[in-house]
């Protein structure tokens, strides 16, 4: 399990506020997300890995997707 660390804000302006997603409907999208992050966040730490992803690109955090496989699954 690999844990992609971001912020409450880029968690929330990525995700779309939708039927799909009830837990962020509301006046404030940012604070929900804020508080899901908050309460979870114990969870998510408890992840074989940890990939801070604020600030990459996709293909930067795919690449080190694929490093921590190659060395912890062996791939």
């Amino acid at each position: 399990v690999i844990y992609l660390r971001t912020n409450a804000a880029t968690s929330a302006r990525r995700a779309t506020v939708d039927a799909s997603r009830p837990l962020l409907m509301g006046d404030d999208p940012f604070e929900q997300m804020r508080h899901l992050l908050q309460e979870r966040e114990p969870f998510y730490r408890q992840a074989h890995h940890e990939i801070n992803v604020e600030g990459k690109s996709p293909e930067s955090v795919a690449d080190e997707l694929v490093i921590v496989a190659r060395r912890e699954a062996g791939w």
